[in-house]
């Protein structure tokens, strides 16, 4: 039941979910998630929301794509640095991907997060 918990929840990576492998870009997926619900201020999956605004990931993307990622940032706010929410989901996305490859080591995302080095452009669909 927990598994099932975590695997509807979006927090495994999808080399884990599907094939039991482990691997230190697990951890670096779930922290995008993390990365994700602090800047949205809501779960990785409502099901009461719009079939687009269901799954974070997904929203995330659409909206990072039509160039409205600023949208994602959680309403309740009053003011936040869009610099550092931009930067932040970058890095989010970044971490997110599908293919273990194509994410960050951990010290990277803690560098691109510090602005210590430049974000990678994100050209693929998480």
């Amino acid at each position: 039941l927990l598994l099932t918990w975590i695997l509807y929840s979006g927090y495994l990576a999808p080399e884990y979910a599907m094939r039991g492998h482990l691997t230190s870009k697990a951890d670096v997926f779930g922290f995008g998630v993390v990365c994700l619900e602090i800047l949205s201020g809501r779960p990785n999956y409502v099901e009461k929301l719009d079939p687009e605004q269901k799954y974070l990931l997904q929203w995330a993307w659409s909206l990072y794509e039509s160039n409205r990622h600023l949208e994602l940032i959680d309403p309740s706010l009053s003011s936040f640095d869009e610099q550092e929410a931009t930067r932040m989901l970058g890095v989010a996305l970044i971490c997110v991907q599908a293919s273990p490859a194509l994410r960050p080591a951990m010290s990277r995302v803690i560098a691109m997060l510090s602005g210590d080095v430049e974000i990678t452009p994100v050209t693929t669909k998480p």
